[in-house]
């Protein structure tokens, strides 16, 4: 997957090398004829200048053949050829050392570019290790309500964190159902970004947001915007055909020590917005969202897939260029929707498969979200030295072919000989390597933002 400036190098690659071939025609043409004849004087004065021997000028064609033959070796397609992918190489492979594994490119110019940073909430901002503080029931004990739920999760959605966290608070109930082997579990279906539905015992069974189990099931529990003290915990309701819903599991996550000063480095960088989305209620996605940094009317809550993608597509729509970061399934139409997709470790497979860019945790000490800095610094890096290297290529060039044709010896004295022209093409590749190779110096080291802490954190989420 080349980057796109690639592509413009090796455009310019192909008649580069035809223009150089026909200018070596040229020159040889000129200097054979009007030129050996004309600047005769001016050879000769170049040759005791530079202590040479006069045997060259013996005819026109022997200075044609030194003239043409200098623009054939000192002429340099191979740094523009060099130009993109050996910074590549070296960006993808620092990257890769510091836990950052990056798709190709295209992908480094990409995030170069981008503008504007969307964050999914549970297990991206937050750990993604959500636990259960509290469970309230109408009509059955705590350990019945989390063994329906515990056994709703565990055949449908056991790799997302809020399902892992039920499962978890059954088995340390020694409810029934943790493991979905005591309460006969059929017909189960997850609601991507709402909940999981199915048959426990022969009865409807639903488990999610409340929006989702009052439409399957009905309600006859509270409103949450409504609880006191709620305003920080992921609200999950269980529900019961016949019965409404039944119960509320609440829980809290942490969030992540660094992703405040991650956030707050980004923005200062050149990212100019900062927007959250999650499937969690609006007060929890507040709440997280003050605590990171980021606006109030850019966080934003009740966010099914579809609505992540359409937000991020819609920002697209108006020029802007979308990182979109996430760690769930959930996020995975918005991480493809997206000009760079960032998933988080730990998250889902689909996730990952829908990145651009995947995010394998631990780093020099620093956690994973930190490694977003890492990546976006690598990418910036890289580019520049990537158009350091084709400005170079160019300007070399620039300054070489008059020389090596030795328009300018007329006038100011000035030529090559082949020899000269030989060194001056091996020099002119090996600073575009030298200079792609000094990458790393250029890049701060690995999770800066790791180090610095929020303070007490709230938890969060029911499925975003």
């Amino acid at each position: 997957r080349e980057a796109p400036v690639q592509r413009l190098a090796d455009s310019i690659c192909g008649p580069f090398v035809y223009l150089i071939l026909g200018l070596s025609t040229a020159t040889f043409v000129f200097w054979q004829g009007f030129g050996f004849d004309t600047f005769k004087d001016a050879l000769v004065d170049y040759s005791y200048a530079n202590l040479e021997s006069l045997a060259w000028l013996s005819s026109g064609t022997s200075v044609a053949l030194r003239y043409a033959v200098n623009v054939l070796v000192v002429a340099c397609p191979c740094a523009l050829g060099l130009a993109t992918p050996t910074s590549v190489l070296v960006g993808t492979s620092l990257a890769a050392k510091r836990g950052v594994l990056i798709r190709g490119g295209d992908v480094l110019e990409a995030l170069a570019k981008v503008d504007v940073v969307v964050v999914d909430k549970t297990g991206t901002v937050t750990q993604g290790r959500p636990a259960v503080v509290s469970v309230e029931s109408e009509g059955m004990g705590e350990g019945e309500l989390m063994g329906l739920a515990a056994a709703l999760e565990a055949n449908a959605s056991a790799a997302h964190p809020i399902a892992r966290a039920i499962v978890e608070h059954a088995g340390s109930l020694g409810s029934p159902g943790e493991e979905g082997d005591r309460i006969k579990v059929g017909e189960v279906e997850y609601a991507t970004g709402n909940g999981v539905k199915g048959v426990c015992d022969g009865r409807l069974t639903a488990v999610g947001s409340p929006d989702f189990v009052r439409e399957v099931v009905g309600c006859n529990f509270g409103d949450p915007e409504q609880r006191p003290g709620t305003a920080a915990n992921t609200e999950v309701y269980v529900g019961v055909e016949g019965r409404g819903v039944v119960g509320r599991i609440s829980l809290v996550d942490s969030i992540r020590p660094e992703a405040r000063s991650v956030l707050d480095r980004l923005s200062r960088s050149g990212v100019e917005s900062v927007y959250m989305l999650s499937g969690d209620r609006q007060p929890v996605v507040s709440v997280v969202a003050s605590r990171v940094g980021i606006r109030p009317e850019n966080a934003l809550g009740g966010q099914s897939p579809f609505d992540k993608a359409d937000f991020v597509a819609r920002l697209r729509g108006e020029g802007r260029r979308v990182c979109m970061i996430g760690d769930g399934i959930n996020d995975t139409l918005a991480l493809s929707e997206a000009d760079v997709g960032i998933a988080v470790s730990g998250g889902m497979d689909a996730a990952s498969d829908a990145a651009d860019i995947v995010l394998l945790g631990e780093a020099g000490g620093a956690g994973a979200f930190a490694q977003v800095e890492d990546a976006v610094a690598v990418s910036r890096t890289t580019f520049a030295k990537i158009k350091q290297n084709l400005g170079w290529a160019l300007l070399y060039n620039a300054f070489s072919l008059p020389l090596a044709t030795g328009a300018l010896l007329p006038t100011f004295g000035l030529a090559l000989d082949p020899a000269v022209a030989g060194a001056m093409m091996a020099g002119s590749s090996l600073t575009v390597l030298l200079n792609s190779l000094s990458i790393p110096y250029f890049v701060g080291e690995p999770g800066t933002g790791a180090q610095e802490k929020t303070g007490d954190e709230p938890g969060q989420e029911a499925r975003a």
